[in-house]
């Protein structure tokens, strides 16, 4: 396995999403703020992209905080060593 996070996270998106659903697609689906003129590309499918996500933050330390709607994609560092 790679020794770099988004390595990781890159490949396991290349092997479980197509080509065409990459190049075609948003990671969130989101409107661009660069290109307001643009439409937002259509979201890759949201429960294989938060399963890769989720895994790769479990892979490299973090635990993945349970979704709240304030604060989206919070996480924080595991250290088995530290008595928090």
């Amino acid at each position: 396995m790679s020794a770099s996070f988004t390595f990781v996270a890159r490949n396991l998106f290349r092997k479980s999403f197509s080509t065409k659903v990459i190049v075609g697609g948003s990671l969130l689906g989101s409107k661009s703020t660069t290109l307001k003129d643009h439409a937002p590309l259509p979201s890759v499918d949201p429960t294989r992209r938060d399963a890769i996500i989720d895994f790769c933050l479990k892979t490299y330390g973090f635990e993945v905080i349970p979704w709240n709607p304030r604060h989206k994609g919070h996480k924080k560092r595991v250290c088995p060593n530290k008595d928090y």
